[in-house]
């Protein structure tokens, strides 16, 4: 199995972005619930990229 690669810093900071509003209870393109599908939905990206993708590196950031 090869190495998880680092995540590029604009999904980075898409899914912080996303974090913070949803956090902030102002979430702007999903429901604002605290969910896997809910971040992914509010950084408007594909929910693989967290889950199979980049899951343990996306954790630690």
């Amino acid at each position: 199995m090869s190495p998880e690669p680092d995540p590029p810093e604009e999904l980075c900071v898409k899914l912080r972005t996303a974090a913070d509003r949803l956090l902030a209870g102002t979430p702007l393109h999903s429901s604002g619930k605290l969910t896997i599908l809910d971040l992914a939905e509010e950084a408007q990206i594909k929910r693989w990229l967290l889950t199979h993708k980049y899951p343990n590196k996306l954790m630690a950031k």
